[in-house]
């Protein structure tokens, strides 16, 4: 039980710092194990075994999972479909040395596409083994533009779940680091709605739609993100800012026509202005069509906070933004979603939904 807990601190140790680079990445994290050599390297070179200690597979209670190739070692093969918060890849082990090295080769399919190496290396210490986990690969647009996705839950406030609900809310910062001479990284403040992975990209109070913005000739070090989390107001009381006006959203219900009222202001579209197709109907936005299918039918939207509130109106605005965008490059949909024309639309409907609440 020793190492299974000790490697899953590890791994989740790792997961959560990413760190910015150029082109090409490599981060590594290391721990000794008080336990004997063959017990700890087999956990790592057998995919069955990963269920005992792996963090991902207790995100999602229905993981699928398929084991292919060897049943061991080299040529043995991992694929897995889950929800929002483990997505689908697969992992195929291409060396498996006894009790020295395991490279992994790490597919990952959705949200996002990657393929990264990882690395396990297992040395023998006199108080234990010693174990590294490095994970290797190139930044595709994403990693270059975006950088880094973090959490900050210790400084941001604590994830909170909105009233007595399952809907629950992770903070996150957002670095943007587009490695381009001249463009300077960004700081957003990202809260997170777990049950269908929307994305609040913004800083609340005086300084909501607004981002920190460091020179990229700026050493990127722990005084930079100091001054980007005072600057964005990234602390416990901006996390409790947006709690609450979660709680107004969700408590606050819409009626038919604010639904509308509020899908037409998003898109300032008027119907009384608008063109005629030829049946006689009115000719509307794309857009228009996806928010109202998006209301009812994405992930999280029949839960008890968003059924028929400005909560369950801002979010189906939010899924669309983030996961609807027409667009054959995943990257771009990001980038659309997080600063561009799409990310405005999420904080102009954050503002309307806001201020369709405190009035209805």
């Amino acid at each position: 039980m020793i190492p299974v807990l000790v490697i899953v601190l590890l791994v989740v140790g790792l997961l959560l710092v990413i760190a910015t680079r150029p082109d090409q990445f490599r981060i590594q994290r290391g721990v000794t194990i008080a336990a004997p050599i063959n017990v700890v390297f087999g956990l790592v070179n057998d995919f069955h075994q990963w269920s005992r200690w792996s963090p991902w597979e207790g995100r999602d209670p229905d993981l699928k999972r398929t084991h292919d190739g060897a049943p061991a070692g080299t040529g043995a093969v991992y694929s897995w479909v889950g929800n929002n918060k483990v997505g689908e890849g697969r992992m195929t082990i291409t060396d498996s040395k006894p009790g020295e090295l395991v490279i992994i080769k790490l597919e990952f399919i959705k949200p996002w596409t990657a393929t990264n190496r990882t690395e396990f290396t297992f040395r023998q210490r006199p108080d234990g083994v010693a174990v590294a986990w490095a994970m290797s690969g190139s930044h595709n647009f994403t990693g270059k533009a975006f950088g880094l996705l973090m959490n900050m839950d210790a400084r941001i406030g604590k994830d909170f779940k909105i009233g007595r609900s399952k809907d629950e809310i992770q903070g996150f910062l957002l670095i943007a680091v587009p490695h381009q001479f001249g463009k300077a990284m960004v700081f957003k403040m990202t809260p997170i709605r777990v049950v269908c992975w929307n994305t609040y990209s913004w800083a609340l109070g005086s300084t909501a739609g607004v981002s920190f913005k460091v020179p990229h000739s700026t050493a990127f070090n722990d005084d930079t993100k100091k001054r980007a989390e005072e600057a964005l107001g990234l602390a416990t009381k901006e996390m409790k800012d947006f709690q609450d006006a979660a709680n107004l959203l969700a408590k606050a219900k819409a009626t038919e026509e604010q639904v509308e009222e509020f899908f037409c202001e998003i898109l300032q579209f008027d119907p009384k202005d608008a063109t005629q197709n030829k049946d006689g109907s009115i000719r509307e936005p794309a857009a228009l069509g996806r928010f109202r299918e998006a209301l009812t039918h994405a992930p999280g939207q029949q839960m008890s906070t968003a059924l028929g509130t400005f909560w369950g109106l801002f979010n189906a605005v939010t899924y669309v933004a983030d996961h609807q965008i027409p667009s054959n490059d995943p990257d771009m949909r990001l980038k659309n979603s997080w600063f561009g024309h799409y990310s405005n639309l999420k904080t102009r409907a954050f503002d309307v939904a806001i201020r369709m609440a405190k009035s209805s």
